[in-house]
């Protein structure tokens, strides 16, 4: 439910990326005291201002969640758990920059002298 307190609070788990116009106040996508938020300071209130992002500095929010199940071995300290993203163009060039470049050959590679 989008109108339950919590949700509001978390309402950046509604989507998993977000782009807003970066602004310096704009820190903390829960809000500055998320417990104690009614979110009216969330990134989800911030991205319905409706702000322009074209050529402007801008803040990409990537929302990763991660399930972990619980096992004996996490008592009394949580082993490492860990998450990564990748942000890899697509299509980028035209085409593949290297083809441009002539061959290397062994006698052109740099010698190191002893």
């Amino acid at each position: 439910d989008l109108e339950d307190p919590p949700q509001k609070r978390g309402a950046f788990s509604n989507n998993q990326i977000w782009i807003t116009p970066y602004n310096r106040s704009e820190v903390w996508a829960g809000g500055l005291f998320a417990y104690q938020s009614q979110g009216e300071d969330t990134l989800a209130t911030w991205s319905d201002r409706d702000r322009p992002i074209e050529n402007k500095d801008i803040v990409l929010w990537y929302t990763m969640g991660f399930h972990h199940i619980p096992c004996q071995e996490d008592f009394p300290i949580m082993p490492t758990v860990s998450s990564s993203f990748d942000l890899k163009p697509v299509n980028f060039f035209e085409s593949n920059p290297i083809l441009g470049i002539s061959p290397n050959f062994e006698k052109d590679l740099p010698v190191c002298q002893v």
